[in-house]
């Protein structure tokens, strides 16, 4: 069994992952709306 630290820092590492998939997918949403208003 790997010790809790090291499964916090894969949880942490995991949200941050996820998080990054979200904002870029927002982002990418945004850039759709504005192409589609000009």
């Amino acid at each position: 069994m790997p010790n809790a630290e090291v499964i916090i820092d894969i949880m942490i590492l995991a949200v941050k992952v996820v998080a990054a998939v979200l904002t870029a997918e927002v982002f990418v949403e945004e850039l759709r709306a504005l192409k589609r208003k000009s």
